[in-house]
């Protein structure tokens, strides 16, 4: 597990600098009203073009949805074949419900809001954390525990991006909608994933 927790860190360590940058761009933003215009600074909102209104807009907002919810649905169609605990099985069918319920709301309020998603650097380091992580799950002598840690992580680093820089930033635009349910599952996927990993730590039986 320890390549899966360096890759997971090192996504989370991108996510808390895209905060610093977040936060700037909101903190100025806050500061003035424009008739007509965008309040918070976390990025264009309803109408505005991209890249107007600080560093972190919209587009690159929906990239980081886009990938944390692609990340999920990718690794439960490629895992959960082959998981053989049912308990397993019956979290990666949810995982994968879930998860396409919450991309078609995205693709949907994209549609609406003429939003095209720009891949950023958190984005993308998602995707490529999350193609490892489904190699070394794959590879593990222990899938079920092995798929078990890493929901855990996953949705610990998405709970995280999701509260300090994506709902921040796209406050009181189309997608706003789209992180608030995100972030009400993201709740419920992180109990539901350290109550498998503890139903299947034999050892602490």
């Amino acid at each position: 597990m320890s390549t899966t927790r360096t890759s997971v860190v090192f996504t989370v360590a991108l996510g808390l600098a895209a905060l610093v940058a977040c936060g700037t761009a909101s903190e100025v933003g806050a500061q003035a009203t424009v008739d007509g215009g965008a309040v918070d600074g976390g990025g264009p909102k309803e109408g505005g073009a991209a890249g107007d209104g600080g560093s972190c807009p919209e587009d690159e907002m929906a990239a980081i949805l886009s990938a944390t919810n692609q990340a999920q649905v990718d690794a439960t169609t490629q895992l959960r074949a082959n998981l053989s605990d049912p308990r397993a099985t019956t979290l990666a069918e949810k995982m994968l419900t879930d998860h396409s319920l919450l991309l078609e709301q995205l693709q949907g309020a994209m549609r609406a809001g003429a939003i095209a998603p720009r891949t950023s650097g958190v984005a993308q380091a998602i995707a490529d954390s999350a193609a490892r992580d489904r190699t070394a799950i794959a590879a593990s002598t222990s899938m079920d525990s092995a798929y078990a840690d890493d929901e855990v992580l996953w949705h610990l680093r998405d709970q995280a991006l999701l509260d300090a820089v994506v709902a921040p930033a796209v406050s009181g635009s189309r997608l706003a909608f789209v992180a608030t349910s995100m972030q009400n599952l993201e709740k419920q996927h992180v109990a539901l994933a350290l109550a498998l990993q503890a139903e299947l730590d034999t050892t602490c039986h």
